[in-house]
């Protein structure tokens, strides 16, 4: 039986605080979101001014580092991706590109110059670099791999996995704080669930406004959906907004390609099983509605008079290729449950 993919990101992102993952397109005008998001997550933590400044240029770098080096070729780059995971004790930012086999020399070497080196020495490398104004290699990295080190303050973890003939994928993995590193089999799983879903970008948290406008405007600029997913993801967190009574932990928000036009979105969290089962009566009832008839209740939801509340009943005016529910089972007491909907 296929595992959902609602299911499947949330096994994927599952073990922290917050956690976020980026798929292709990868775009510079993103990179202000992410600034956005690192200064989010800094407050939240109660980070120091040096420690935000930490975060926000790892996290910066890692994602032009993707830009930098990911293949252009059409039938991979959507391999590449971005996750940031969020615990109580600090951060890591973990980068995944798929890299030729004849550019993996070049990423030894690259990684062998700073492995094992003390900030001192990571520095005056930094600075030797600015001054030759070396380039970096293809397939590897060069004064960003030197200076995320540095201001890291650990020797980056690493590790590759084999796909196609010719190709293998690389994972660099860049801790901050006293972050524990996740285990390279968990990142190698998240790489198959970003492949699987299409991800454009996902998170699973807290639905703080800071976190969610931050998502949002990463996928706005991303190019992919335009006005109508946004006012998807818009109705989404009226449906967070909605739902708080009714769930416990964080809530998983994602968005996914289904076409080169097309799109999904998802709106999950964990809940007692009875309410998962309930919203799934609920989205079914709505789909049997006209559009008028929506219209109304989505009036009247707005006067607080339309249980199904407000955001899920705008998703369902606004998702043009359907609304849909599902669950799975967490355990005896608890489900997954979500919304989907399509372009």
């Amino acid at each position: 039986m296929e595992v959902p993919h609602a299911l499947s990101l949330y096994r994927a992102l599952s073990g922290g605080t917050f956690a976020l993952l980026l798929g292709d397109p990868f775009r510079d005008a993103q990179t202000a979101r992410l600034i956005e998001l690192a200064e989010a997550v800094a407050e939240r933590q109660g980070l120091s001014k040096a420690a935000r400044a930490r975060l926000a240029f790892v996290l910066v770098e890692a994602f032009q580092n993707i830009i930098r080096h990911r293949p252009e070729a059409e039938g991979i780059k959507h391999r590449s991706g971005l996750l940031f995971g969020v615990v109580p004790q600090g951060q890591q930012v973990i980068t995944f590109n798929p890299v030729a086999d004849a550019d993996l020399p070049a990423l030894h070497r690259a990684l062998n110059g700073v492995l094992g080196k003390d900030a001192d020495t990571l520095k005056a490398l930094f600075l030797r670099g600015l001054q030759a104004n070396a380039a970096s290699a293809k397939g590897g990295a060069g004064l960003g791999l030197i200076e995320m080190a540095r201001r890291s303050g650990r020797d980056p973890g690493h590790a590759l996995e084999p796909l196609e003939p010719g190709m293998h994928r690389f994972m660099l993995q860049v801790l901050l704080g006293d972050a524990e590193p996740l285990p390279f089999d968990r990142v190698a799983g998240v790489c198959r669930a970003q492949e699987a879903c299409r991800v454009v970008a996902a998170m699973l948290g807290e639905p703080a406004p800071a976190l969610l406008n931050a998502l949002l405007g990463l996928v706005q600029e991303s190019g992919v959906g335009g006005e109508p997913l946004h006012a998807c993801l818009l109705a989404a967190t009226q449906y967070f907004d909605d739902s708080a009574a009714r769930r416990s932990g964080s809530v998983l928000l994602s968005v996914q390609r289904r076409s080169p036009i097309g799109w999904s979105m998802l709106a999950g969290s964990v809940g007692p099983d009875s309410e998962a089962r309930h919203l799934q009566e609920v989205v079914e009832g709505i789909g049997r509605d006209t559009a008028f008839h929506l219209k109304r209740r989505y009036r009247a939801a707005l006067q607080g008079e339309d249980p199904a509340g407000a955001g899920l009943l705008e998703l369902a005016m606004r998702a043009t290729g359907g609304l849909t529910a599902g669950r799975c089972d967490l355990d005896a007491e608890l489900s997954l449950a979500w919304v989907e909907a399509r372009s």
